[in-house]
């Protein structure tokens, strides 16, 4: 049996992988909305410019932006 069929345990039948707390919170963590952050409304034409204005400090996370 392959592994990435493996999503029911035999022995049960019950799921195999189920969201754990940890993985709930990192889930909340990463859409929590969060008003006036650095860049908060900037502009970017695409995901590469968005991560240079990480690198260089002129964005911060959870700023809601455009791409």
């Amino acid at each position: 049996m392959l592994g990435s069929h493996n999503i029911l345990a035999p022995a049960n039948g019950g799921p195999i992988a189920v969201p754990s707390q940890d993985m709930i919170l990192g889930l909340y963590y990463l859409t929590k909305p969060d008003d006036g952050r650095l860049g908060e409304g900037k502009n970017f034409s695409s995901p590469a410019e968005v991560l240079v204005a990480f690198d260089q400090g002129k964005l911060d996370t959870h700023a809601k932006i455009n791409v």
